[in-house]
């Protein structure tokens, strides 16, 4: 090739070369043009959204927020609130139903501010083409925030545990009855309950899905329920462990201490197990079966609804006590009861007083207990006797100290002149103490306190008469009762009705 064709050839390319430079260089600048072309567009279309308002089909749970300020915001959530609040749910578990409102249940909405915040800052954060994307996407379909609810588990629990689960087919355990011949057992049988933890995070499941504040249907979630106690465990029931019996008396009192016997007639406790007397009978209402009978209150003999309860709690703890059984909690009346010596009483009162007792032994106990015809409190307590062949235990009361009640005097001004009128229940202040009396083959082998008692003192009042149309004889009769002296209040009567 000549010199002229091989220059010729080099400047060919050369030109080439720089027409491919140019063209590339031509086709990126139009492509940066038109990448800001299109990021100008996105730009303009980001900044159509305020920074301080809502994006349009922006929902918070099933609420519509487009286009609202935070404010506008916090008002319609605090609307939604209320709302639920009102609304009930409706638990429903064989063929049965119970609701609760959730405002029952201390409903109310959690994090309020940071699920606003994710609102308003939907498609406003990030880079432009991030933001424009999020936005961009809203036109097709609406972008849910989901909202936090929070509730009071245990309002809940203890609702579900009240109202639903009773509706189940529980377990039921093995029983067992003594007859003339001996006892017969009845089989136990799995049943169902109310399982709270899955019926619990149903309800928040519901709540949190699309829900639109109105009523809730909710089907209770079971689960198995296993008797506690089985045929086999009370097999080994079969020797008298402790007795102990008193007289009821008799008046409306009589059926509230059979009520009472009856709740705890067929208690088996299993090794380790605690029963509260209290547990087992309350509440001392008309839908329990109870009636108004006498009991004491502050010193005085008042109709109440369970009264006489305490005399049932007291034979079942002397029954207790000779059976050995472990007395975990125990109070005495607040005043000396007639049918028990001092030191030998169980009071009971809701919410105060209670008398609770463990199985100590290895294997279950039975209680049985029943009211004669004649009105005889009987509470037997059966087991597997374990202690010692000829070995008994006996109860000594004590008394400490005893002050007696004093007769107060009182103004009646609502009563005749010279009128008088026991009231309330005398009874003297005393201090007690039981003592525990071990013997083995009819030998004393050893004494020691088991309790001790405080018992208050009641004062007799008599209220005075001291009405009358005659203001001086009136003056007359309630100057001699702040004597406390009854020779002087007498003669004061005398001489005031003869002012009359």
């Amino acid at each position: 090739m000549s010199e002229l064709s091989k220059r010729r050839k080099a400047y060919i390319m050369k030109e080439r070369r720089k027409r491919r430079v140019l063209l590339f260089s031509l086709f990126c600048a139009f492509i940066l043009i038109v990448y800001g072309m299109f990021s100008y567009q996105i730009y303009k279309f980001v900044k159509r959204y305020p920074q301080d308002i809502i994006a349009n089909n922006v929902f918070i749970g099933s609420t519509d927020m487009s286009n609202k300020t935070k404010k506008e915001a916090e008002e319609a959530l605090k609307a939604n609130e209320e709302k639920a609040k009102q609304a009930k749910l409706v638990f429903e578990l064989n063929g049965q139903q119970a609701e609760v409102t959730l405002a029952d249940l201390d409903f109310s909405y959690q994090d309020q501010k940071a699920i606003i915040e994710k609102a308003i800052s939907y498609g406003k954060e990030g880079n432009i083409y991030k933001r424009y994307a999020k936005l961009r996407s809203l036109k097709k379909e609406p972008a849910k925030i989901e909202e936090a609810f929070t509730f009071n588990k245990e309002s809940l629990a203890s609702f579900l545990t009240t109202y639903v689960d009773p509706q189940a087919e529980h377990a039921s355990n093995a029983t067992i009855t003594k007859t003339a011949s001996g006892f017969d057992i009845v089989k136990e049988k799995t049943g169902k309950k109310v399982d709270l933890n899955k019926t619990t995070e149903l309800v928040s499941k519901k709540l949190l899905k699309d829900w639109d504040y109105q009523e809730l249907k909710i089907k209770a979630v079971e689960t198995v329920d296993k008797p506690t106690v089985v045929a086999n465990d009370l097999d080994s029931v079969e020797d008298l462990l402790g007795s102990f019996s008193t007289n009821a008396g008799g008046g409306v009192r009589v059926q509230n201490i059979q009520v009472g016997v009856n709740k705890l007639n067929g208690q088996v406790l299993k090794p380790g197990e605690t029963l509260s007397f209290l547990e087992k009978t309350v509440p001392f209402v008309p839908e329990n079966g109870y009636v108004q009978a006498g009991a004491y209150e502050e010193g005085r003999l008042i109709d109440s609804y369970g009264g006489g309860i305490c005399q049932v709690s007291t034979t079942l703890y002397n029954a207790l006590l000779y059976a050995e059984i472990e007395i975990v909690e125990r109070f005495p009346h607040s005043m000396q009861v007639d049918y028990v010596n001092p030191s030998r009483d169980a009071a009971i009162a809701e919410e105060v007083k209670d008398l609770k007792f463990k199985n100590n032994y290895d294997s279950p106990i039975y209680i049985e207990g029943f009211l004669t015809e004649d009105g005889v409190i009987t509470f037997n307590i059966y087991g597997k006797e374990t202690r010692e062949a000829g070995r008994s235990v006996e109860y000594e009361s004590e008394v400490l100290s005893t002050e007696d009640y004093q007769v107060v005097y009182k103004a009646d001004q609502s009563a005749a002149l010279g009128s008088m009128d026991s009231d309330g229940y005398p009874s003297e202040e005393m201090d007690a103490k039981l003592w525990k009396v071990v013997s083995q083959d009819g030998n004393e082998v050893s004494r020691e306190p088991f309790n001790s008692s405080h018992y208050n003192r009641s004062d007799k009042i008599i209220k005075v008469g001291t009405a009358s149309d005659n203001a001086a004889a009136s003056s007359l009769v309630l100057s001699a009762i702040g004597s406390q002296d009854k020779a002087t209040i007498n003669e004061a009567i005398n001489e005031a009705q003869g002012m009359e």
